[in-house]
């Protein structure tokens, strides 16, 4: 019982150390679950941004393409216009497919097409210009003498040239710089190549352009309608007083529509090169995107790994827990049954010791009890001897009455065997032998005659 205890407490020691060790190992286990866990939540958050951020990115990049969409559209449309020469007369329209097509020398174009200027004042110069808008510059007189032939000769309409070897324009004399909304000479406000300068002169060189109607009205009266003076929403005062006014749609005219084809040619480069950016980003976004899908489904596997090990882990330290039971259970049974064990040990040892003081006292009083016999018979001896009993037959009766076994002499009329020192023989009618030494008795038939004189042993 005890090995079988030792055993069991070395096993329940063993599995304690395994269970502990399998225990910090859960532990570790589960810190790494949670570590992933938080790295997902982290790589969740950076996912859901990242998202949001290339949707942003799309949606940005849609909004541009289809802006830019429009943007070509509408220069394709004024390209188209321009090319076709919508909005001019019909005269214009033969003379410049007939100088595209080489028929013509000379021909420069029409004045709205060799001008540019800036959006606010584009509706102000194309009123002040007004029908001069169509006027067709050419190169030299002998020029715009074959165009006029030609027009004849197709009966194309009438238009107007105006020869560069020709044309003498003056500016206004006056100063008017410092009056109270005045906005510029006409002339000065519109861009062009330097051979052109004389035409603008000659077709604006003398018309003002003011911020309003009241300004205008102001100068016109100051400088006694000297000039012409326009509006920056068209409204004109014409030189000896009269005025022009009204609404106007400020898409109509071809200097505004070529303002407009310049304008939307410009901001063409730009909004390309702003959707070129954004699909750029759009493609960073993305790529960002499907790494941060990747790194969270990284991150998952790894979880999905660590939670089978806490798992497995969990299922061992079930197992270890209910296996530590069951030995503790058995220790302390075997414990408790080895302590019945030595209670009853101790017991019997009491018991043992009660017993073995019993048989000390028995074979005490035995001892004393035989030395007062070998007393009593030391003195019956010497009373015999001193009386003379018996006298007669001694030798007969002596010889009858031998120890069986031993065949000692026969002890005369006593009843004390001399060899074996035993009262001899028992009453009865089966007489009694002792085997000497063995205290085995047998039963034999009684040969001899008990002593007609018993000796008393008092």
């Amino acid at each position: 019982m005890e090995q079988e205890l030792s055993a069991a407490r070395e096993k329940l020691k063993n599995s304690e150390k395994e269970s502990k060790e399998n225990r910090r190992a859960l532990r570790d286990a589960q810190e790494e679950a949670q570590a992933v866990q938080n790295i997902i939540q982290g790589h969740s958050l950076k996912m859901d941004s990242r998202r949001k951020k290339a949707e942003d990115a799309a949606a940005a990049k849609l909004k541009l393409t289809m802006d830019a969409a429009a943007l070509d559209d509408r220069i394709r449309l004024l390209t188209e216009m321009e090319k076709e020469y919508e909005g001019f007369n019909k005269a214009v329209k033969t003379v410049m497919q007939a100088a595209e097509k080489n028929t013509l020398r000379g021909i420069h174009g029409p004045v709205a097409g060799l001008m540019t200027t800036k959006q606010e004042y584009a509706l102000a110069l194309e009123i002040a210009l007004g029908g001069a808008l169509q006027n067709i510059v050419v190169d030299r007189e002998e020029d715009a003498k074959s165009a006029i032939g030609f027009l004849k000769q197709r009966d194309g309409g009438r238009a107007t040239f105006l020869p560069l070897t020709a044309i003498r324009g003056a500016e206004l004399r006056e100063d008017v710089s410092g009056e109270y909304g005045f906005v510029g000479v006409a002339s000065r406000l519109v861009q062009h190549e330097a051979q052109y300068d004389n035409v603008f002169r000659d077709l604006l060189g003398r018309t003002v352009v003011v911020e309003d109607l009241d300004s205008g009205i102001a100068m016109a009266r100051k400088y006694r309608n000297a000039f012409r003076i326009v509006t920056l929403d068209g409204q004109v005062i014409n030189r000896g007083g009269s005025m022009t006014g009204g609404s106007v749609s400020r898409s109509a005219g071809v200097l505004s529509r070529a303002n407009e084809l310049g304008r939307l040619t410009e901001k063409q480069g730009a909004m390309h090169e702003k959707l070129r950016a954004a699909a750029q980003q759009a493609e960073d976004s993305q790529r960002e995107l499907q790494k941060a899908e990747y790194e969270v489904q990284v991150a998952k596997e790894q979880q999905h790994k660590a939670e089978a090990e806490v798992l497995t882990f969990q299922t061992k330290q079930d197992h270890y827990d209910i296996l530590l039971d069951s030995l503790r259970l058995s220790c302390e049974t075997m414990e408790q049954e080895l302590s019945g064990f030595e209670r009853r040990a101790g017991e019997d040892q009491t018991r043992i010791r009660e017993v073995q003081a019993a048989i000390d006292k028995a074979e005490s009083d035995a001892a004393a009890l035989r030395r007062e016999a070998q007393e009593n018979l030391a003195g019956q001896t010497d009373l015999n001897d001193a009386t003379g009993w018996p006298r007669r037959s001694a030798g007969r009766r002596r010889s009858r009455r031998r120890c069986w076994r031993r065949r000692t002499p026969p002890c005369g009329a006593r009843r004390i065997c001399a060899g074996c020192r035993r009262i001899w023989p028992p009453t009865g009618r089966a007489a009694t032998s002792w085997l000497h030494g063995s205290g085995r008795t047998t039963s034999r038939r009684r040969r001899t005659s008990p002593p007609t004189r018993p000796v008393s042993m008092s």
